[in-house]
């Protein structure tokens, strides 16, 4: 399954590197917002070209893969773009983890097609019970490890704050939503950090953490896309 917004980012000059990355560890996931920046998450890997996001290691450099679906081959859709600067949130906070979201801006623009496709920022807060799209390239088992080649995707509801917090008590902060299923089994993990979390063909989410994966009890952390906006848009009109 291709999904035109999704993409796998990597902190290196070279033209294609298979799903481990050469043990970098700048690498991520991303999501398109437009033609010419991405969003990712800040404490992670990376994230796809046209929204904005952050990390929060080192990385100077990343090199965003589009229209990425088998890691492990080309298949002649992918477009390879270097990043031109890279924006995490001011207000980021390593040990809390909020504010995990940052904006790299491209080298040129990301030509769209078919397997090419940007996702429109929110124009609202999600409801909760949303049921929203999830996708990356991370681990697919609880317990052992799992990298799949392809692009896997998941659906799930959007929680309430309450539900949230009561699984996080004290770590939730307004600016986090939780998706997935109290009673686990279905969630992203490992490797999918940064990548998109899309409602109703808007991107409302970015994979931030959780305990474990696919635990009961414990729904995937997300950063919280809506409450960002004017910042998304602020740093856009000032880069």
């Amino acid at each position: 399954m291709n999904i035109g917004w999704c993409l796998p980012l990597t902190a290196t000059n070279r033209k294609y590197q298979p799903r481990r990355w050469g043990g970098t560890k700048c690498q991520g996931l991303g999501s398109h917002e437009n033609q010419g920046t991405g969003q990712t998450g800040v404490h992670l890997d990376l994230q796809t070209p046209g929204q904005i996001q952050l990390f929060s290691f080192s990385c100077r450099k990343m090199e965003l893969r589009i229209g990425e679906n088998n890691i492990e081959l080309l298949e002649g859709t992918e477009q390879f773009i270097q990043s031109a600067k890279i924006i995490r949130h001011p207000q980021y906070n390593s040990w809390t983890i909020d504010n995990d979201i940052m904006l790299i801006q491209l080298q040129e623009p990301a030509q769209l097609n078919n397997e090419v496709q940007p996702i429109p920022l929110p124009t609202e807060c999600p409801p909760v019970g949303s049921i929203c799209l999830i996708s990356g390239w991370g681990n697919t088992l609880s317990n052992g490890v799992n990298y799949p080649d392809l692009l896997q995707c998941i659906e799930a509801p959007i929680l309430s704050d309450q539900e949230c917090r009561q699984s996080y008590p004290g770590s939730i902060t307004d600016n986090m939503i939780c998706v997935g299923y109290l009673e686990g089994g279905i969630d992203s993990c490992q490797g999918d950090s940064g990548g998109p979390v899309v409602c109703d063909r808007e991107l409302q989410g970015v994979v931030s953490w959780g305990r474990g994966c696919a635990l009961p009890g414990y729904p995937g952390v997300y950063t919280k896309v809506c409450n960002y906006l004017s910042w998304i848009r602020d740093t856009i009109a000032n880069n």
